[in-house]
C-alpha cells in the first residue's frame, strides 16, 4: 500500500492538487483530520493516550465543522486500546477504517497534513509495516499566499488566516527551508503551484510518476471527488474547486496587494536568502514608511494581536 502525505501551508494550492488526484478511482483521498492527526504524527511512536484534553479538542473540532464526522473520531479515541498501541498505530487504524468504508480497492492513499515536515523533525520519517510512505510538498509564491490568506480572513473571520505580512513571510520561509532540506530524498517530491498551473500536463505527469501511477488523459476534465469531503465552510472557501485553473489569476496579487505589503514580504523572504523559484519586485517605498510599517506589525506580534 502506498501512502502519500501532502505537506502545505494554507492557501498554497493543496486543495486544488488533491482534487486533481481524487479523479482517479484507484487513488483514495482522505478528508483532513485537523488537530487529531497533528497530535498523532508529532510523536508517532509514543503510546496513545486519549486524555480529557484531547477529547475536548476533538469535541471543539467536530462542533466547528457542523456536519457528521467522516473519521468517527469519538468512537476511535474511546476504543479500548492496549498499552502497546502507539500514536502511529491509531493513525493507521483511522485511515484503514475510513478506507474500508469508502474505497477499499484503492492502491494509493493521499492524506493532507499541514506542517508535516516540522512534525517529522523528531522522527525524520514514518515507518509503517506494509506501507510505502512518500511525501509531496506544494509551495506557492509567498506574496500570493499572503494575498489569498488576507482575503480569506476578511470573508471568513472565524478561521485562522494571517493578516500580518511579517508573520506570513516568516512562516512561509520556515516552510520553504524545511521543504528544501528534504528535496534530496528519493521519497520526496516538490510541486510549485505556479508551474503546475502554467504547465499542468508536464507537472502533473511528474507527480503521478513519483507516486507510481499512470496518467489517464480521459480523466483530465472529470470533476474531482474532493468537494464531497469538504465541510460547508471549506466549500465556500473553495467555490471554484472543479473549475479549470485560471492562469491569469496566478499574478493577481500584484494588483490586489498593496506595494508596501509586497515590499515587506520580499524583505523577509526573497531578499533574506536566494529563492530560485521566485523573484522580488522593483517597487520603491519610502524608507521611513517601510520602517514604521515594520515596527507596527512587529508590535502586533509582541502584543499577541497576531499569532506567531
Amino acid at each position: 500500500m502506498k501512502l502519500i502525505i501532502l505537506n502545505y501551508i494554507d492557501r498554497s494550492g493543496s486543495t486544488f492538487l488533491v482534487n486533481q488526484l481524487s479523479r482517479y478511482p484507484d487513488i483514495l483521498v482522505f478528508p483532513e483530520a485537523g488537530i487529531f492527526s497533528s497530535y498523532l504524527l508529532k510523536k508517532p511512536q509514543q503510546q496513545f493516550k486519549a486524555d480529557s484534553s484531547l477529547k475536548r479538542k476533538i469535541s471543539v473540532l467536530l462542533k466547528e465543522r457542523e456536519q457528521p464526522d467522516p473519521w468517527q473520531l469519538t468512537e476511535l479515541i474511546n476504543r479500548n486500546h492496549s498499552k502497546e498501541t502507539s500514536n502511529i498505530d491509531v493513525f493507521i487504524e483511522m485511515l484503514v477504517t475510513y478506507a474500508e468504508k469508502h474505497n477499499n480497492k484503492a492502491g494509493i492513499w493521499v492524506f493532507k497534513q499541514p506542517n508535516m515536515l516540522s512534525l517529522l523533525e523528531n522522527s525524520k520519517k514514518l515507518t509503517v509495516p506494509g506501507f510505502e510512505i512518500k511525501y509531496v510538498c506544494i509551495i506557492r509564491d509567498p506574496r500570493a499566499v499572503f494575498n489569498s490568506q488576507l482575503k480569506a480572513s476578511q470573508d471568513f473571520p472565524e478561521l485562522s488566516f494571517y493578516k500580518n505580512p511579517l508573520v506570513s513571510a516568516h512562516t512561509w520561509l520556515y516552510f520553504y527551508n524545511k521543504a528544501k532540506s528534504f528535496s534530496g530524498n528519493s521519497d520526496f517530491h516538490l510541486v510549485c503551484y505556479e508551474q503546475l498551473i502554467k504547465q499542468y500536463k508536464k507537472e502533473f505527469e511528474a507527480l503521478m510518476k513519483f507516486i507510481g501511477h499512470d496518467i489517464n488523459s480521459s480523466l483530465y476534465f472529470k470533476k474531482g471527488e474532493l468537494v464531497n469531503l469538504l465541510y460547508e465552510t471549506e466549500k465556500r472557501l473553495h467555490p471554484k474547486i472543479n473549475d479549470q485553473p485560471d492562469v491569469l489569476r496566478i499574478d493577481a496579487w500584484k494588483e490586489e496587494l498593496k506595494p508596501l505589503m509586497i515590499k515587506l514580504i520580499d524583505k523577509y523572504t526573497l531578499k533574506k536568502q536566494y529563492i530560485p523559484e521566485y523573484k522580488g519586485n522593483g517597487f520603491h517605498i519610502n524608507a521611513l514608511i517601510k520602517l514604521l510599517a515594520e515596527i507596527y506589525y512587529k508590535l502586533r506580534i509582541v502584543m499577541k494581536i497576531d499569532k506567531y
